[in-house]
């Protein structure tokens, strides 16, 4: 796709991908975002060393194709939900905005990642569930490839299984690590109490002794007998793997209480899924641990979460976004960048709303990585406290399909497009999360745009000086300003206009008309960063250019300034200014014009103008007073 992309052109366009399920395995109500973390760190490291590359140049790909992989470095941005969250099928748990082939090219090692890791970690939620407040063991590592098993149990952590018995994972991620011996180690001794008497000389007396190696009863006794012989009243533990659970575990219980080890820890595994750990719990089973393996690190049941990754918005060949979606039957998709509003009462999920197009509030995306930058890393701990406050919300959805026979409360989810959504979410979009700043854009305040320049807006230069005694004046979090900035725009420019898509050359690169006004240029100091538009094509919205020093786009940026409000002000009201306005809407931020600090082409169409972007949601500030 990416030899080809470069082929056809499209490889550098602008593009949203998604990351998403159209369904929960049977009986699901919940997934569990895990792995993202590990995504990311991929993102950030996808390299093409030069064995790889070697290996490719034998292949059917191009040389270009070769040395763009030689070069690859991810720019664009990604959003999602942190590890830890719940989601629901529509939802876009995570979001790539890259160039085409940036973003094209991670699908696999995305979905690799994410379909492994949500998958266990959905697995290891119900079984906590089922647990009901007794505490998990992960014991799954020699049930899957070696790497698969790190990244299991770091999964099964963000769930809340409480540790793993894969020291890898303990080290490289910090979580708590629990095991025991295995019937190797007692069949290698005379007898089980040399094997207990070793294995608590090494490990101490709160070391978990497995005991069903003969003859559980046996077993146990020779367990707090040795116990005793160390001063303690019985071990920490006793294992269980074999047998009638729900009866051996009872008979145990009995006997170490009158054995006076009544601190004694029973621990039992034997290929438990969440379906037994409930009926054990249901049965009465005196059970304090549940070891879990084989069953969780393949998703029991559900060894993939069955994500996919869709384009769902690129740019056309005037650098507008443009949504896309399959049509095809069972998997139809909604086009364009899509956001989550959720609905709480009662701390229970009564509706999320999965919605193309806009931010709203509420919404469950946060930035992993902003212009190529990837944030700072969240530690697991945090996405573990962040499933751990969902317990309550998932007790009362119902971890299992079985879950008492009672009604189950489910979150009512909906797919929305933008123009279904907007009737129902009236009001101004909030921004985009973790955005809080306020921008000022100040669009195209140049000397071709003033009285006396090629193509004049009265009232202009009076509306530039009025601009830049506000920036002197006020304090503002962010300051960026456009520029027309014309060297072959092709048709937008004509002899004749017609003054709707045609105009009189103007702001040409190298021409005094292009530069910024004399009225504005006390102020330029107070500019952050300036985006120039329309070299070879014409451009209105000052969302079509390109920073003038780092060539990013003026979305980029405000993303990467954790921009979520801006003013617009500038020339003209009714052309360049509502395009930036516009785009901005579609965008997500929230948006108002300081209308005595514009000037219109056409008062008249000015007016009207204004009065269809109020019926949108933009604010109309009437006058700043500046002194």
């Amino acid at each position: 796709m990416v030899d080809a992309a470069l082929s056809s052109g499209i490889a550098d366009r602008p593009a949203v991908f998604e990351v998403f399920t159209r369904r929960l395995p049977e009986g699901r109500r919940y997934g569990v975002v895990a792995g993202t973390g590990r995504v990311i760190e991929a993102i950030m490291d996808f390299r093409f060393d030069s064995a790889q590359l070697d290996y490719l140049r034998m292949l059917p790909l191009s040389p270009t194709v070769i040395d763009w992989l030689a070069s690859y470095r991810f720019s664009g941005e990604v959003w999602g939900f942190p590890e830890g969250e719940i989601y629901f099928p529509g939802a876009p748990i995570l979001t790539v905005e890259a160039p085409f082939a940036e973003a094209v090219v991670l699908e696999t090692i995305i979905l690799s990642i994410l379909n492994h890791d949500c998958a266990v970690a959905a697995a290891g939620s119900r079984m906590v569930s089922a647990a009901a407040g007794r505490r998990t063991i992960e014991m799954g590592s020699r049930r899957t490839d070696p790497d698969a098993a790190v990244a299991a149990a770091r999964a099964a952590a963000v769930a809340g299984i409480d540790a793993t018995s894969n020291l890898e994972a303990g080290a490289r991620f910090g979580l708590a690590t629990a095991g025991t011996a295995a019937h190797a180690f007692t069949l290698a001794h005379l007898d089980e109490e040399v094997a207990f008497r070793a294995q608590i000389a090494a490990q101490g007396v709160e070391t978990t002794l497995l005991v069903d190696t003969y003859d559980i009863p046996s077993g146990l006794r020779s367990a707090v007998r040795v116990a005793h012989e160390f001063g303690a009243s019985g071990p920490g533990g006793v294992r269980i793997d074999s047998g009638d659970l729900v009866e051996e575990t009872r008979r145990g219980r009995r006997l170490l209480d009158d054995l006076g080890a009544n601190r004694t820890r029973i621990v039992v595994s034997g290929d438990l899924d969440e379906y037994r750990i409930d009926e054990l719990i249901r049965d009465g089973a005196p059970i304090d641990v549940f070891g879990v393996g084989t069953s969780l690190v393949v998703g029991s049941g559900a060894p993939t979460a069955g994500l996919t990754y869709k384009l769902v918005a690129i740019a056309d060949g005037q650098g507008t976004m443009q949504p896309v979606a399959k049509r095809s039957a069972g998997k139809a998709g909604i086009g364009g960048r899509k956001v989550v509003r959720r609905t709480v009462t009662d701390s229970l999920i009564t509706e999320e709303l999965v919605i193309g197009g806009t931010f709203v509030d509420a919404t469950v995306q946060v930035p992993f990585v902003v212009a190529g930058v990837a944030e700072p890393a969240e530690a697991v701990q945090v996405a573990i406290e962040r499933h751990r406050n969902w317990r309550p919300l998932l007790a009362r959805i119902g971890g299992l399909e079985i879950a008492n026979g009672s009604p189950l409360a489910t979150p009512v989810v909906r797919c929305l497009p933008l123009e279904t959504a907007s009737p129902e979410l009236s009001g101004s979009p909030v921004p985009p999360p973790g955005a809080t700043r306020r921008a000022l854009i100040v669009v195209d305040c140049q000397i071709d745009f003033c009285e006396g320049g090629s193509l004049a807006v009265d009232g202009g230069a009076a509306a530039v000086e009025r601009i830049a005694r506000y920036l002197l004046s006020t304090q503002i979090d962010v300051v960026v300003a456009t520029l027309d900035a014309h060297v072959d725009p092709g048709t937008h420019f004509s002899p004749a206009p017609d003054f709707v898509d045609s105009w009189p050359a103007h702001c040409v690169v190298g021409t005094v008309g292009a530069q910024p006004h004399a009225h504005i240029l006390p102020a330029l100091g107070r500019i952050d960063m300036w985006f120039a538009k329309g070299a070879h094509e014409a451009a209105y919205s000052g969302f079509e250019g390109r920073s003038t020093t780092t060539q990013e786009t003026l979305e980029q940026y405000l993303r990467r300034r954790r921009v979520g409000a801006v003013d617009v002000v500038g020339l003209a009201t009714d052309h360049c200014v509502q395009a930036t306005v516009r785009s901005a809407l579609k965008l997500g931020y929230s948006v108002r014009i300081l209308r005595d600090m514009c000037a219109a082409v056409d008062v008249e169409q000015g007016d009207s103008v204004l009065r269809e972007l109020i019926e949108l949601g933009v604010v109309i500030v009437e006058s700043l007073t500046v002194r």
